[in-house]
């Protein structure tokens, strides 16, 4: 049996109601915001009982992307707050595309993001508008799990590691990381207790089937060998957790069979069973074990459970074909005040829409996108979307330089 929750998304910030931009009254620094569009990936915040997606709102200037929540027992999408790192064009760009997971209680999205000259996941700050690139997507298969509770980090890259630490820049991936197994490739991993449960895809000529392996957290440099194999499935799978109990797996892009699957952890397959049949992209668990949210391949979003009943319900919690046609006026991203112009940062302009871009301690904006937007010229340039001292010029206001400074066309060099 279906029931469907369905309800006016709504931005924090101005609350009036309208169905075009110029019905918010001072464009471009408030925008009629309607129909939310997620973006790959689902997580849930454990302590405020939401599910977390990243989007999209229809009509929004640049399309922004924002981190929004949803109520678990449901009710309106609200934006948590924009995604800043998004920068296009020229030598250096990056897109985020994607969500990999989230964080319950640290409250941490690791996104997926596509960077010249590779796809990267890893943290998203929005305190600083920050996007920290931790793995590299290509040349490796990547499994992450994280430990919230136990601030753990699992992760596949060729052998399976583990890091004492949610990270939060690049060099926290090899700070201390214990090798696990050696040599062993995965696409997800699971924890239970001191049970490692580790997933890998593996396409052939017969077919693809997805294999679980278990192993121990507290092995060090262990041969791939040491796994137990516990289970092969004929599917590919898109996503796995691990609650107490059992495993589950979805399935989306099968021809034929499509859906959440449940299996014992001791990989009884007498016991395995269908939850749902849709097709999904992803999915998570809640804290319990009872509950699973999940994500259709179109983008709606779903839950089910009790999963120990005979007959889980389903709940359609959104559906971005049936949304509401009504929106309501928001400021653009950042801005404030009752005409949406108050900006704590620096304002930039991009295709005629307002920026509002924090400052670092220094005083300059997080990103640009031209020389003009950085403070301290002409002895900063804009570079790969950070302002940054001219070569050889030092100091807050890189106006610091140990030899000698000649200018031309009213540019300075410093030279050593």
């Amino acid at each position: 049996m279906y029931s469907i929750t369905l309800m006016l998304i709504t931005i924090i910030g101005v609350t009036m109601a309208c169905t075009e931009h110029y019905q918010c009254g001072n464009m471009p620094y408030s925008n009629c915001v309607k129909n939310f569009n997620p973006l790959p990936g689902i997580g849930l915040d454990s302590t405020n009982e939401n599910v977390i997606l990243l989007g999209t709102f229809n009509s929004t200037a640049l399309n922004y992307q924002y981190i929004s929540s949803l109520p678990t027992a449901g009710g309106p999408i609200t934006s948590q707050y924009p995604v800043m790192c998004n920068v296009g064009g020229g030598s250096y760009y990056l897109q985020t595309n994607g969500m990999y997971a989230y964080t319950p209680y640290s409250k941490i999205p690791f996104l997926i993001a596509q960077t010249n000259p590779a796809p990267f996941t890893g943290p998203y700050f929005s305190n600083n508008g920050s996007f920290v690139q931790i793995w590299a997507l290509i040349r490796y298969t990547l499994g992450l799990y994280f430990d919230d509770i136990n601030s753990r980090t699992y992760y596949c890259d060729g052998n399976v590691h583990r890091i004492n630490k949610i990270p939060s820049t690049a060099n926290d991936r090899y700070d201390g990381a214990i090798d696990m197994y050696l040599n062993q490739n995965c696409n997800f991993l699971g924890v239970n207790g001191n049970d490692l449960y580790l997933l890998s895809i593996y396409y052939g000529d017969n077919g693809t089937t997805s294999k679980v392996y278990k192993g121990n957290i507290n092995c060090d440099k262990c041969a791939a060998s040491d796994l137990t194999k516990i289970a092969t499935l004929n599917f590919e799978a898109t996503a796995f957790q691990v609650t107490s109990t059992h495993m589950y797996f979805s399935v989306g892009y099968n021809k034929t069979t499509n859906g959440l699957i449940q299996l014992p952890l001791s990989g009884d397959m007498i016991a395995l069973r269908w939850v749902v049949s849709d097709p999904i992209l992803k999915f998570v668990m809640d804290t319990t074990g009872q509950w699973a949210f999940y994500q259709t391949t179109d983008r709606a979003i779903k839950k089910v459970g009790p999963m120990m009943a005979n007959h889980p319900q389903t709940t359609v919690l959104y559906n971005p074909f049936s949304s509401p046609s009504e929106g309501t006026c928001s400021c653009a991203p950042d801005f404030k005040g009752n005409n949406c112009q108050s900006c704590s940062g620096s304002v930039q302009w991009v295709q005629g829409n307002p920026l509002c871009v924090p400052l670092n301690k220094g005083g300059a904006p997080l990103t640009c996108t031209q020389d003009y937007n950085c403070p301290n010229l002409p002895f900063q340039s804009c570079q790969q979307s950070t302002c940054v001292c001219r070569p050889g010029f030092t100091g807050t206001t890189c106006q610091d330089c140990k030899g000698s400074v000649t200018w031309n066309n009213g540019l300075p060099t410093c030279n050593l």
